[in-house]
């Protein structure tokens, strides 16, 4: 339901799904929200993961467009125990430097629980330049047994050196 106003220039529409289930997968209460209430685009979506209430886990995630850039907060919890909990938010500027897109990721610093496990997220700029080179300013993930650390260049050319660090990271299948 919602709408849309040519009028006014804006609108506002929402999805809603009680229930999905897909073999053992059960997703409840699923809402998904597209709006210009700012001016800009945003969206927002919720869901829970999970048979039962208590057990089950939320999530969230909010996305608005400004003029060059994309906000992002993404979010987790589960209401009976924190096994799971987590807020990560990252900031996307765009720009075109000699008709070529360029883009500059931000992830804020964060820390977030996976099955009782606290992990630590942060990182200096990630750049996508326009010589399409991928430029890693310390990328850091992290608990207390286990990191993944991450700095450096990735591109075509074979002075590029990406430098990764991995510690009790299990890469197999």
């Amino acid at each position: 339901k919602g709408y849309i106003s040519e009028k006014n220039n804006s609108y506002d529409l929402r999805i809603g799904i009680p229930k999905i289930l897909i073999g053992k997968l059960h997703t409840n209460n699923i809402s998904v929200q597209l709006n210009n209430h700012n001016g800009y685009p945003h969206l927002s979506a919720y869901l829970q993961q999970g048979k039962r209430k208590s057990k089950a886990i939320t999530f969230n995630a909010d996305v608005e467009a400004r003029q060059d850039s994309i906000l992002t907060s993404v979010n987790w919890f589960n209401k009976d125990t924190i096994v799971n909990k987590g807020d990560i938010n990252s900031l996307v500027v765009f720009d075109a430097i000699d008709n070529a897109l360029t883009a500059q990721v931000h992830l804020l610093p964060s820390s977030f629980i996976l099955r009782d496990s606290l992990w630590n997220l942060s990182s200096g700029p990630i750049e996508w330049r326009k010589d399409t080179t991928l430029h890693i300013d310390n990328f850091s993930l992290s608990n207390s047994t286990q990191h993944i650390y991450i700095n450096g260049v990735m591109g075509r050319s074979l002075s590029a050196s990406l430098k990764l660090n991995l510690k009790q990271i299990d890469l197999g299948y």
